[in-house]
């Protein structure tokens, strides 16, 4: 696509650490996607000057005009190298696909929303519009799987603090993504770093 350049300024706004490794990662997903290529954004905490890079990868969303299984096959191959600089596998989606979704994965759609960039092609998400009521839903469903999953993780540990911590850890951006909505909800709707996210929960 025409648009299709690396964004310097968004690379301008990630810590320096990373801005490399995201430069070539948009210029691969340019050269493998080519013309299908519809936009590369990143969100949530790299977009932080805090950022920690010996802990923490890169979220971002990979927005293709069609799917193309081939070239995510081509991407796949990149996976390890992209791994080791901080980078995780995209999300991947349609601009068909967002705009179905705004009622069913309302949550993940306005993590992205609230806090991105996009690296290269057109931004699918600055202007996302979002129903209360089916932020609510999504809340409510979310509240009550983590819940059913800690329970069953509790009974499947048998005692082992090991596995049940690996549970509750794996658990913690779900409830990280679903306090940002309850919030939302609540009229927040700037982006928080989820320090502030939860002191803010416990005030609410």
């Amino acid at each position: 696509m025409e648009n299709a350049t690396v964004n310097e300024e968004v690379l301008n706004r990630v810590p320096p650490a990373m801005r490399d490794a995201l430069r070539g990662y948009a210029e691969l997903v340019r050269q493998l996607a080519a013309d299908n290529l519809a936009g590369l954004t990143i969100f949530g905490e790299v977009l932080r000057p805090e950022f920690d890079t010996s802990n923490a990868a890169v979220s971002s969303v990979l927005v293709l005009q069609r799917d193309d299984l081939a070239m995510l096959r081509r991407l796949a191959e990149h996976g390890p190298a992209l791994g080791r600089r901080r980078i995780a596998a995209p999300l991947v989606m349609t601009p068909a696909y967002i705009a179905a979704s705004l009622d069913t994965f309302p949550l993940e759609l306005l993590e992205i929303h609230l806090r991105h960039a996009t690296l290269c092609g057109q931004d699918h998400f600055a202007e996302l519009s979002f129903r209360p009521e089916h932020v609510r839903l999504q809340c409510e469903r979310e509240f009550k799987r983590i819940l059913i999953q800690l329970r069953q993780a509790l009974l499947t540990a048998a005692g082992r603090e090991k596995v049940l911590g690996e549970t509750v850890l794996d658990a913690g951006p779900h409830v990280l993504r679903t306090l940002r909505g309850l919030l939302w909800l609540k009229g927040a709707k700037d982006w928080r770093p989820n320090d502030a996210l939860l002191t803010d929960v416990e005030k609410l």
